[in-house]
């Protein structure tokens, strides 16, 4: 019970019966005190995850369903991509291998969490700068690359929480991709890098305000311009910062 009145003095007083309803009820160990309890979500919920974690239960404090909300997070880490092209010539082929070698990837990830399911479903959109480039000589011959890109995956987000502090999540994405200053030389011939679009999958763990997220792409052609055999395989570990929860 909790009830404002007003007092003999016209001034208004509180009726603060449920403090003493849930000491009576909720007994576990030394109880904390709750003169100091107040009558709101946060100073309520904070109660009873005391009184789980001290009757060894579990519980996940679940947000209300409602307007979807926005975060947003700070993403860094490492990528490891290789790179492969050919082309036919009068004595066969030239082709270049680049990588695998480790590179670096930062950016954002934006989240939208939809208002359905207990929080379990989000949108996402995780653009991030990514740099690869390598190069070798075969006698006179020289092969180089430069890629530079950013990539922009937009997909969904699924959550599977385990406690009200940490949770698993798996997505999936496709992914756009936007070459900056980009090209591959072979022998003598030099091509300009223009991508087609990819897919993703990853998946991570979450804990507070901090992730770590493993993804790996499928094959991507950055070669679209030309009639030449070509790949791209790329896999990444970021970790992340929620900057806005």
């Amino acid at each position: 019970v909790n009830k404002r009145y007003y007092a003999k003095s016209r001034e208004v007083a509180t009726n603060d019966l449920f403090k003493s309803q849930l000491s009576a009820a909720l007994i576990c160990g030394e109880s904390p005190k709750t003169s100091s309890l107040r009558y709101a979500e946060g100073s309520l919920i904070e109660f009873f995850r005391w009184y789980n974690n001290c009757v060894d239960g579990k519980a996940t404090a679940y947000e209300a369903e409602g307007k979807g909300r926005v975060r947003v997070k700070a993403i860094v880490g490492v990528a490891i991509s290789e790179l492969t092209a050919s082309y036919p010539t009068v004595f066969g082929k030239t082709e270049g291998l680049f990588g695998p070698k480790p590179t670096f990837t930062g950016g954002l990830d934006v989240e939208l969490v939809l208002p359905t399911n207990r929080n379990k479903w989000s949108v996402f959109l995780s653009p991030a700068y990514r740099s690869f480039s390598d190069e070798y000589t075969v006698g006179t011959d020289k092969f180089a690359t430069t890629y530079n890109s950013i990539e922009v995956p937009v997909g969904l987000r699924y959550y599977m929480f385990l406690n009200d502090k940490s949770r698993l999540f798996v997505n999936a994405a496709y992914v756009a991709d936007v070459p900056m200053n980009s090209s591959i030389t072979l022998d003598q011939q030099v091509f300009v890098i223009k991508s087609r679009a990819n897919y993703l999958i990853g998946a991570g763990y979450q804990v507070n305000r901090f992730s770590a997220e493993f993804r790996f792409y499928t094959l991507r052609d950055v070669l679209k311009d030309y009639v030449i055999t070509n790949d791209f395989k790329n896999f990444s570990l970021l970790v992340g910062y929620n900057l806005i929860k």
